[in-house]
């Protein structure tokens, strides 16, 4: 009973303090903000914007970007106007930038519009706007801008005139100590029967209904009602409080003031400090020069040199170490009112109502335990187990320490259930595990060893059918039974590694009654049906995000913590029969070193965890926030660039969501293209995909970089598909791309139409071609056809001209023998009329001489000798008589013989003549002929 009041009493100044939590400081070192930060304003995307000397400086939780004015001046005040257009202040020049349709800011100047002498060497400290009105102001008055009619106008005062300050959309100023209403361009003085204002106002807030609440650089903070400035006591009591620079409400309505020294006060509506940040608390510089609320009420904070970020909403509480004698923090436990500290520099403990008092830093005592270092604490109902280095010690209820064990090295134990309602403990060790008996009274009593196993436990969990699932520190699985008498293991199986992984550092938990095996790659359970180790399915689909965890603690039968190499997560795993991720902290987000294998969270209430670090002890709340941390916002593209490779060119495209597509041009056919989701109190990641033409596609793997490169794309219509997914893993925003590659021009239309053009023509010159050959090929064989017809011709005739040749010398020879015989029978005949004289009748003697006669001289073969020697000599006989019409008959048989060079005998024999006759029938043809004595007669006939 005594034991639950403490416990009470705990949660009750748990509860109370952790509402004033210190928030986590995260610092900007880069070179943009390492300078004075004189403003900080937010656009209606979430962008925030820095004014300092480098210009108006941009950041949109991943990526930092800087634009300068036309003459590079510094820019001391913002305002940043519904419209997302953003007017600067600076050096005798004042003026606005506005984003254009690629997404980069460009300035346009006001002041250049108005040269007025009394902006000459002033500068424009702030900015504030009424309806279309936006006045800016200067030591010697304010300028109007009329955004209606862009003129600009100047109104000078009497005195110097400090800050506007907007309060309730009502903007008041401080002239010569008094203060003014402004509006329509006109200042009204407010009524005071007493005025504080000597010393310079840094800022103006409302304050419990129409009341105002001044704060003065060295006077304190005063408030004005009607007429009336009362000092606010609380705070100025407070004696950091001179030097001011600054105030805002927090959003939880604590107020917030920036010093010049003292760094960042914080105060409760009643006007009590509840903290400071400092440089001692993790704060750059103690100049605080702006300070700016945003959307999800994290506070910026302009130094001196740097920039620094306040979660005041965070519901995790920081304690860092006063001094570092602890060393690294492995394990804590609650007991009895104290918070115990297990490090490498041993065991230590303070008063849990004073560590969560202290939350700057914190100092425990050590308690008095041998030199070495604790690694486990294992909270039991009966006391608290100490893993020491070199035993092992049990802290009771009565606070009283006692050894366990001589070896040290715990790490491990559960509760092991007997018969008749009694239980026992198993504790692993450095290389056995040892059955304990708990007694009625509490204490531990060593029963023995249990044989059958050596090794280093680092966690041990029963199943549901009895089996001890004990993960060795660094190698393997071993399933474990014990025996009837809980004596000795009866079976001993050992696992080295599951799944496809070579990994063989292992653990082991129970969730929600079911063994949970981890690999830091997924999630195992054990299937008592099959008997083995299979994927957890139900974890791996939907706690992707958190499928490398290397331990499970946990919470309640609902809550779960899982711890990766990167942070931790809360598990709810009764929703709806789907593990959900309610809520993460990664340890770069707030600089945590954790000690590497032995990052521990442990609930030390049913309220709070607390999250060992090296640096730090963190406490977080069990359950998540009832409220989102953040708003949602929209995912921005931030600049499109295509570029070609090959020229090393680029260009600009613009920065545009939805159907409508931009076209690009072959040569600038990859893309660079950058996103943005400002959200500054959690890690974003970022995945793209590229459909192309409408084929959906798979989203690439997570990364913290908010940027693609696409390279070489072909020709074809594109959309980029990008979202935004935050620490559990839940896409928050979607943004898509819609664009086209033309084709190049040698694939375009009007290429194509000359290609077909192009074919047209050469296929009808290679049918003009093809038919041009055939032609030839044709005429050729018509040719060849002729030429064969001819050659057929030639050869039939020449030989029928070899034949009539053969019948001509055979007609000549038959004619001469013919004639021959003729002759010869007519001289017989002759000499038979000289013999028989009388006695031979002249009557049939001159009949048989005519006879012989006619048969020589009009033969047929005389016929067919003149036909075939004019067919073979083709034309003789007629150009003969063209060319000597008066050759006779005989003359021409004369000449046809004396072409075929025949000799005087047979030419003789052949006319039938003497060979006499045939001398003078030469000499005749050739007196006829009139040819010279020289001239060869029968060669001229041979040529003619």
């Amino acid at each position: 009973m005594k034991y639950i009041c403490v416990l009470i009493t705990v949660l009750l100044a748990s509860a109370t303090t952790l509402a004033a939590s210190i928030p986590f400081v995260k610092n900007f070192t880069n070179k943009e903000v390492m300078c004075p930060n004189w403003d900080i304003e937010q656009d209606s995307k979430g962008i925030i914007y820095i004014a300092n000397r480098y210009g108006l400086v941009c950041y949109d939780g991943k990526t930092w970007q800087t634009y300068t004015t036309n003459e590079n001046r510094t820019i001391r005040s913002l305002h940043i106007a519904p419209d997302d257009r953003i007017y600067i202040g600076s050096y005798e020049e004042f003026g606005y930038f506005e984003r254009n349709e690629y997404g980069k800011l460009v300035y346009s100047s006001i002041s250049s519009l108005f040269r007025h002498k009394e902006l000459k060497n002033k500068d424009i400290w702030s900015i504030e706007q009424e309806e279309h009105l936006i006045y800016f102001q200067s030591f010697a008055g304010y300028f109007s801008f009329d955004t209606q009619s862009n003129k600009v106008a100047f109104y000078p005062v009497k005195g110097m005139m400090q800050r506007l300050y907007k309060v309730d959309n009502k903007i008041y100023a401080i002239v010569q100590d008094e203060l003014y209403r402004l509006e329509k361009n006109s200042l009204t003085k407010l009524p005071a029967t007493n005025s504080p204002l000597q010393s310079p106002v840094r800022s103006m807030l409302p304050y419990n209904g129409n009341r105002l609440l001044i704060q003065t650089e060295n006077q304190g903070f005063w408030i004005y009602d009607q007429g009336q400035y009362t000092p606010q006591t609380t705070i100025n009591r407070t004696p950091d409080i001179s030097g001011n620079n600054e105030a805002l409400y927090a959003g939880n309505g604590n107020l917030l003031a920036g010093t010049r020294s003292s760094g960042l006060l914080c105060f409760d509506p009643q006007g009590s400090l509840l903290y400071k940040l400092d440089h001692q608390t993790k704060l750059q510089h103690n100049t605080v020069l702006s300070l700016f609320k945003d959307k999800s009420n994290n506070i910026w904070i302009g130094l001196e040199k740097g920039l620094s970020l306040a979660f005041i909403n965070d519901s995790f509480s920081f304690h860092y170490l006063k001094e570092n004698n602890i060393g690294s923090i492995f394990d804590v436990a609650l007991w009895n009112d104290y918070l115990y500290i297990a490090s490498n520099q041993g065991l230590w403990r303070i008063k849990a109502g004073i560590f969560m008092s202290q939350e700057q830093s914190f100092s425990p005592e050590r308690v008095n335990l041998p030199g070495g270092f604790v690694q486990k604490l294992l909270k039991t109902d009966e006391g608290l187990i100490i893993g020491h280095s070199k035993a092992t010690y049990l802290l009771n209820r009565q606070n009283q320490l006692s050894e366990m064990y001589p070896t040290g090295g715990a790490l491990a134990g559960t509760e092991i259930h007997y018969p008749q309602q009694r239980k026992g403990f198993l504790l692993g060790s450095y290389n056995s595990i040892n059955l304990y008996d708990i007694e009625p009274d509490g204490n531990y009593s060593f029963r023995q060893r249990l044989t059958n196993f050596n090794g280093y436990p680092r966690y041990m969990e029963f199943d549901n059918n009895g089996n001890l699932w004990v993960a060795h520190t660094r190698k393997g699985i071993y399933k474990l039974k014990l025996d009837k008498n809980r004596s000795s293991f009866i079976g001993n199986e050992f696992i080295s590694c599951i799944g496809d992984s070579s990994r063989t550092q292992m653990g082991v938990f129970n969730v929600g009654g079911r063994i949970v095996f981890t690999d830091e790659k997924q999630f195992y359970t054990y299937n008592d049906l099959s008997d083995s180790i299979v994927p957890y399915d139900r974890l791996n689909t939907h706690l992707e995000f958190i499928t490398h965890t290397k331990h499970i603690v946990k919470v309640d039968n609902t809550y779960y913590w899982f711890i990766t190499d990167r942070g931790v997560a809360l598990v709810n795993m009764a929703a709806s029969d789907t593990p959900v991720i309610e809520k993460v902290l990664l340890f770069d987000n707030y600089n945590l070193r954790m000690h590497k294998d032995f990052e521990s969270i442990v609930p030390v209430t049913p309220e709070y965890s607390i999250l060992c670090a090296e640096n730090a002890l963190v406490a977080i709340p069990n359950k998540p926030e009832t409220n989102p941390s953040s708003p949602s916002q929209e995912l921005i593209f931030n600049h499109i660039i295509s570029y070609n490779i090959l020229k090393d060119e680029q260009q600009s495209l613009p920065v545009r969501t939805g159907d409508t597509a931009c076209r690009l041009t072959s040569d600038f056919n990859s893309l660079e293209v950058q996103v943005a989701y400002p959200a500054y109190n959690e890690d974003i990641y970022f995945q793209f995909k590229l459909e192309e033409n409408g084929i959906e596609k798979h989203w690439q793997e997570k990364q913290n970089t908010p940027s693609i490169n696409i390279q070489r794309l072909p020709a074809g219509n594109y959309c980029l598909k990008c979202r935004a997914i935050d620490e559990k893993g839940i896409a928050v925003a979607t943004a898509s791309f819609s664009f086209s590659i033309l084709p190049p021009w040698y694939l375009s239309p009007w290429a194509y139409a000359g290609y077909i053009f192009l074919l047209a023509m050469i296929l009808l010159a290679i049918y003009a071609g093809v038919r041009r050959r055939t032609l030839r090929q044709q005429r050729h064989i018509i040719r060849e056809r002729e030429q064969q017809i001819i050659e057929l011709e030639n050869k039939r005739l020449n030989d029928e001209i070899l034949f009539k040749g053969k019948e001509l010398t055979q007609s000549t020879m038959t004619i001469i023998e013919n004639n021959k015989i003729l002759l010869a029978i007519k001289e017989e005949i002759e000499n038979h009329k000289r013999m028989l004289g009388s006695q031979y009748p002249n009557k049939y003697y001159q009949k048989l001489i005519d006879m012989i006669d006619n048969a020589t001289s009009k033969g047929k073969e005389w016929d067919l000798f003149l036909s075939n020697f004019d067919l073979i000599h083709e034309h003789f006989f007629r150009n003969l008589r063209q060319r000597f019409p008066e050759l006779t008959p005989n003359d021409l048989k004369l000449c046809a013989l004396l072409r075929l060079n025949m000799s005087t005998k047979d030419m003789a024999d052949m006319l039938n003549i003497g060979v006499r006759a045939v001398e003078t029938a030469r000499y005749r043809l050739r007196k006829k002929m009139e040819l010279d004595s020289s001239v060869d007669l029968v060669q001229f006939l041979i040529d003619f």
